[in-house]
């Protein structure tokens, strides 16, 4: 019975021990890395030359709170990411536009996109197509 007692009484003080280390964790509210973090596009009407791209990308970066910036002056576009507490991508767009001659605009999503972009609700989705196919056999 000694055993017995003693193997229950280790066997509670461990699941108690393990229920307050699930607790502690659930509870802690470190914030999420790069929470505030946007990811935007300016578009240009032309292509960029090798200057004009350096030196927008020069302005871009000197803009607080943009943490990278990507030029493909080919294709006439600019993404970068910057903080949204530090900064709005129209400040952003207005340093590109006082750099450069070229016309550039803020990326916008059609709606087409924005209503068939979702993995789990867009048009010819696997998700939607597994939830269909499971509707069939077994009606909700």
């Amino acid at each position: 019975m000694a055993n017995s007692s003693k193997r229950k009484l280790l066997l509670g003080g461990a699941l108690l021990l393990g229920i307050i280390a699930f607790v502690a964790l659930a509870l802690r509210q470190d914030p999420v890395p790069n929470a505030q973090v946007q990811l935007s596009r300016i578009d240009f009407e032309a292509p960029l030359d090798k200057q004009e791209a350096k030196a927008i990308q020069h302005a871009v970066m000197n803009t607080a709170g943009v943490k990278h910036c990507y030029l493909n002056a080919g294709a006439g576009t600019l993404t970068f990411s910057y903080d949204l507490r530090e900064q709005q991508n129209e400040v952003v767009l207005a340093a590109v536009q006082q750099t450069t001659a070229t016309d550039a605009r803020l990326y916008q999503v059609s709606e087409s996109a924005k209503a068939s972009s979702c993995p789990v609700t867009g048009a010819g989705s696997p998700v939607k197509k597994v939830l269909a196919y499971a509707s069939q056999i077994w009606p909700f």
